[in-house]
């Protein structure tokens, strides 16, 4: 028996096809405690449901015209409208038609929907015709749907060898295309040395006889002393380096050096000592806007939050005033010639190590100059606001990578669904290969920024030195709206990823490769599912083609987290509660059918 519900539901078409309909045909409707009847001409029949499965369609000659009005709001999530027509073996090399058309929907036509073909010529030779419109770039919710109806069109162009007519089969159904993607990515490999040079990200110069001033946009950095004022005063400039976003924490760093330029001088030179700048409460210390006069060394009020001699910050102080410092000088030379200065020591090496493993770029490097009662001394070198051609402060840092870590943004072009808003989550190290992004093992992550465009991620490895091979990590999504998918990202290691060689096999065709599939020998990808519920253990693309209340599984569920998939062997304790919900349905709607 028709519920309310579709008998409201068909006569909302009826009203709506009488509107459009170019001739004016009377429809008539006949409601009855045995369903739903609904009569008409010319216009077509009353949109039925989906799917349409039928046989021994005549085509009796090239201006045949079978048309088939369908019910749109019948189709699930992501729906693809797909038409099959399969000529008879006495005609195998007839040539077909098939059309979308009269699309009654919220939009005025089918051309706003992007890379959409509503209509096909079939291939001269044996085999199925078949017409696949992807509905779900126009509307990807059921909701969109709910008033839609269409008509397909089928006729024969040409019967080939065979004089007509023609019993052809046909098949009308809606399948949900679940969004997926893959990518793959090259790694550099671990236990390889490498070289980056760093820029220093801030630098100033702090004054003691003038607290207040500082030189953060300064042209120039000094270290030294004021002696001809009173009171006198020494000159201390600071460096930082973004070490910790340039190099992982694991790293072993090798060697380090620390390049500057010196300028000019007050006085004939002398010694300079550098020095690690120790961390402290909030935030390192900031830079400011202040930029002195002539040589800069009075320095400038800074009109933003800045280190000065007392202040880390606007409202943070230095535990002790000029600068917190960490142990003994990291290195000392002595100083009176202009040009390049490289300062290397195993004490430099050590600290720069220690910012590597615990963070403290940012707090970086404090340098001190000469100093001598009743006459001015100083160094000065080129800070990294120096336009003239001079060596800006440069930190060049040789280290070991102990693992692989990759990160970047994964587009739109690679994954399908990051414009439909779904909710995107890496999951599963298949393969147990010791896979580390966060600090839970064997899990790789995508931030979910809800960022339309892009979602950043990031891939860690601490496996072999030196290991040889792909790895995988699958995701997949889910939606309020029940839209299920895969993907997989294939992460080659000392392999060319471009050579299909060495891409992982497929052996269940189910788009997800043996190496990322939790289930192997069963297809539970996006492209190849089986059925869960309903015909459970048959091949599907949707639930539909599992029947009444059916289950197509597409996207790699694994209930119970050992990471043997849903369809692999016996359901799991996630899973038990709904195959039997689900078998208990099929049961009673059984008996009802009895009943009747």
């Amino acid at each position: 028996m028709v519920g309310p519900n579709q008998i409201f539901r068909r006569v909302e078409n009826l009203r709506h096809r009488m509107r459009t309909c170019p001739h004016g045909i009377v429809w008539v409707a006949a409601v009855a405690s045995t369903g739903f009847a609904l009569l008409g001409a010319e216009c077509g029949l009353a949109a039925t449901p989906l799917p349409i499965v039928t046989s021994n369609v005549i085509l009796s000659s090239t201006a045949t015209i079978q048309t088939y009005s369908i019910d749109l709001s019948t189709m699930p999530t992501r729906p693809v409208l797909v038409v099959e027509v399969t000529p008879p073996l006495t005609h195998a090399n007839m040539q077909l038609e098939i059309e979308l058309t009269n699309v009654q929907a919220p939009f005025s036509n089918l051309d706003q929907c992007p890379g959409i073909d509503t209509s096909i010529l079939s291939q001269s030779g044996p085999g199925v015709a078949t017409l696949a419109i992807e509905l779900f770039k126009c509307g990807p919710y059921p909701a969109y749907w709910a008033t839609a109806t269409a008509d397909i069109k089928l006729r024969a162009l040409s019967f080939g060898t065979s004089a007509p007519p023609a019993a052809v089969s046909v098949v009308i159904r809606a399948e949900t295309r679940p969004a997926t993607g893959t990518m793959t990515q090259q790694v550099d490999p671990p236990f390889v040395q490498q070289l980056i040079q760093l820029d220093a990200t801030q630098d100033t110069v702090l004054y003691e006889n003038t607290p207040s001033r500082s030189n953060g946009a300064g042209d120039f950095l000094w270290a030294g002393h004021k002696g001809t004022a009173y009171p006198a005063g020494n000159r201390h400039a600071l460096l930082a380096f973004d070490v910790n976003g340039a190099i992982r924490p694991t790293s072993l760093v090798d060697d380090a050096e620390l390049t500057l330029e010196v300028s000019g001088f007050f006085g004939s030179g002398g010694n300079l000592a550098l020095y690690q700048i120790a961390g402290g409460p909030g935030a390192s210390w900031t830079e400011g806007d202040a930029n002195g006069a002539n040589s800069e060394f009075e320095g400038e009020v800074s009109t933003s939050s800045a280190a000065t001699w007392n202040l880390r910050s606007s409202t943070v102080p230095w535990l002790e005033p000029g600068g917190d410092l960490i142990g003994p000088p990291l290195e000392q030379v002595e100083v009176f010639q202009t040009g390049l200065l490289q300062l290397q020591s195993f004490a430099l090496v050590n600290a720069v190590q220690d910012m590597v493993s615990n963070g403290g770029g940012a707090n970086g490097f404090l340098v001190r100059g000469p100093r001598s009662i009743g006459v001015n001394l100083g160094i000065q070198f080129a800070s990294s606001e120096n336009v003239s051609g001079a060596q800006n402060p440069l930190l060049q840092v040789w280290y070991t990578p102990t693992e692989i870590f990759e990160s970047g943004s994964i587009q739109t072009n690679a994954v399908t669904f990051i414009n439909e808003g779904q909710n995107f989550r890496w999951i599963y190290d298949l393969d147990h290969d010791n896979v580390l992004v966060t600090n839970i093992g064997g899990v790789c992550e995508v931030v979910d920024t809800s960022n339309e465009f892009q979602l950043p991620y990031t891939y860690r490895y601490q496996g072999t030195p030196g290991y040889s091979g792909v790895d995988c990590c699958t995701w997949r999504i889910d939606s309020q709206t029940g839209v299920v998918g895969t993907g997989q990202a294939l992460f080659f290691h000392n392999l060319d990823a471009s050579n299909p060689a060495n891409m992982p096999p497929d052996g269940d065709q189910d788009g997800i490769r043996n190496l990322c599939d939790n289930c192997p020998s069963t297809p539970n990808g996006p492209l190849r599912g089986t059925c869960l519920i309903g015909a459970i253990g048959a091949v599907c693309r949707s639930n539909q083609e599992c029947g009444t209340g059916g289950v197509c599984n597409l996207s790699q569920q694994d209930s119970n987290g050992d990471f043997v998939g849903n369809v692999c062997g016996v359901p799991e304790p996630g899973f038990a509660a709904g195959l039997a919900a689900g078998l208990a349905l099929t049961a009673v709607g059984a008996r009802r059918r009895t009943r009747r």
